[in-house]
């Protein structure tokens, strides 16, 4: 049951950070300046790695494997940030 609930919420914080991820994509898209999209390319990775660091030093806090948790917040946040983008391309 542990590792059904650090997969579960390693899920919901990597799309929490895929959403924030999504709307950066947007802001910058909205600019149509290079230096824009590269700008928000760098935000979107020190948001990727702050949402893993946060679960590493929450490790001693959370009631489950923060290993399982921080697999699936990888798996996430690369999975669903390909989507929003997608679903993002569509609406433009």
């Amino acid at each position: 049951m542990n590792t059904f609930f650090a997969v579960l919420f390693g899920i919901a914080w990597g799309a929490a950070a895929a959403f924030v991820n999504s709307r950066i994509a947007k802001k910058a898209l909205g600019k149509k300046d290079a230096k824009a999209a590269k700008n928000a390319r760098r935000v979107q990775m020190l948001v990727d790695i702050a949402a893993l660091v946060l679960i590493v030093l929450l490790r001693n806090i959370l009631p489950f494997s923060y290993e399982t948790a921080l697999v699936s917040a990888i798996i996430s946040i690369s999975v669903l940030t390909i989507v929003f983008l997608m679903i993002l391309g569509k609406n433009n």
